[in-house]
């Protein structure tokens, strides 16, 4: 075998190892995210005349990490500057997120408007956000320590 023979399988070895080795990653990353609960899940319901419409989307929350970090190598940092008026806030809103993370059960919002309600909540180490009316219910949770993720990106 020539040398730029061997050249072309090395590489394709490689590629073809690193290939697997990203499959793998990913489907461990996967089964670890829903073993330890780590799921964003989005919860529709709709109730219109002459139908109904339910729809389930569980989403790893290790993904969701991975997704923030890819975009922010990927978006050039001048592009998602905050406003000057609101760089002020970056710390405490990152110090606000993180205290989120390690505070205790409890409803953090609470709104009604005859029918419609509206909650959030942190239930453990999950915020929770329904809303409610007579139409339609929306359920989404996901893990807090997502927002703190994505505050020390954005900040």
């Amino acid at each position: 075998m020539t040398r730029g023979g061997k050249i072309a399988l090395i590489c394709v070895l490689a590629t073809a190892t690193l290939t697997m080795i990203l499959i793998v990653g990913s489907g461990l990353l996967l089964a670890a995210s829903v073993a330890r609960g780590e799921v964003i899940r989005v919860q529709v319901h709709e109730n219109v005349p002459h139908r109904t419409v339910d729809i389930s989307v569980p989403f790893p929350a290790a993904l969701a990490n991975v997704a923030i970090d890819l975009a922010a190598l990927a978006v050039p940092r001048e592009e998602y500057r905050w406003p000057r008026h609101q760089r002020d806030w970056r710390p405490a809103l990152a110090a606000a997120c993180r205290a989120l993370e390690d505070s205790p059960d409890a409803v953090l919002v609470k709104v009604e408007d005859g029918l419609d309600r509206i909650e959030v909540a942190k239930h453990g180490q999950t915020l929770v956000v329904d809303v409610w009316s007579p139409a339609s219910t929306v359920h989404v949770s996901l893990p807090a320590h997502l927002l703190s993720h994505l505050a020390r990106i954005a900040t």
